[in-house]
Formats: structure tokens, sequence, C-alpha cells
């Protein structure tokens, strides 16, 4: 009786293979998805950031045939910033009621955001059938991940691409 008393309290302390391997399994599924979340996070805000100015675009051309008016799209590099505007001033946005601007230094989630370079003197200015006045490209970049928004001058189109 004491031998086998001295043998289940010697398994019970320690670790089967099967127990060590499930854990190792676990951990490297888990450092598979966590790390290249940790690494990329400059390619999550800049994506962020090139989403909302091409969903701002979009809007303002989607505004400028609604209300027959031609809506601006202009950016401040400086200031990290842009906002949307018609002949009587700045729009106001239609969920927060407020001045339809976008500052990047100001908002957290994409304070990292830089407008690099606009093309076409810093503007993009929407007719009442939708046809911008030009083709437009904003460079956007977090850390070492550059985005561009370009809007086609044919079409209107609003794309996001990698900056290769």
């Amino acid at each position: 009786m004491t031998d086998a008393t001295s043998d289940n309290s010697a398994a019970a302390g320690g670790f089967t293979l099967v127990e060590v391997l499930m854990t190792v399994i676990v951990l490297v599924i888990a450092g598979t998805v966590v790390i290249p979340l940790m690494g990329s996070s400059n390619y999550s805000v800049a994506v962020g950031g090139a989403r909302r100015v091409a969903s701002d675009m979009q809007y303002a051309q989607d505004m400028a045939i609604a209300t027959q008016k031609d809506i601006t799209v202009t950016f401040d590099i400086n200031r990290e910033s842009y906002w949307l505007s018609n002949e009587s001033g700045v729009l106001i946005h239609p969920i927060s009621n407020n001045a339809y601007t976008t500052d990047f230094t100001a908002d957290t989630e994409l304070s990292q955001l830089d407008i690099v370079k606009v093309s076409g003197g810093g503007s993009v200015t929407f007719d009442t059938a939708g046809v911008p006045n030009l083709a437009c490209t904003v460079v956007l970049r977090a850390g070492g991940s550059t985005l561009n928004v370009t809007v086609s001058s044919i079409t209107g189109t609003v794309s996001v691409a990698v900056d290769e």
C-alpha cells in the first residue's frame, strides 16, 4: 500500500507530455496572432486614415450631386487636417452637427498619421455631376506605412492603394 501511495503522489506533481505539448501549441498559436498585430499598428493607422479620407471624398462627391452645389475638399498639410466646404462655407457633419473637419493631430486614433503630399494644389472640387475638377492623390504615412488615396479625374472614383 505504501508503494502505491508514493507512486500516485509522484505522478500528481508533474506534467504529462500531452499537457506540455498542448501548452506549447497554444502559445505558438497565440504568438502567431499577437506578434503580427503588434508590428502592424502603423499600417492599421494608415489604413484607417486612408479609409476616412476616401469616405469623406465620396461623401463630398455625393453631396455635390444631391445638393447641386460644388463641394470642395481642402487639405492643410501643415496642420494635418482637411475640411469639406461649398460656396457658403464649411459643411456641417450630418452626425456630429459640427463643422465637417478632420484634424489628425486631435484624433487619438490617428495622431500618428501624416498627410505627406496632396497633388493638385491641396484641394479637389466635385461639381454638380460629381466630377472632380482634377485628378487628386493624397499621400498618407504612419511610421513606415504609406497609402495613397486617389480620385480619378474622369470617373471621380475614389480608391485606396498601398504606396510601393
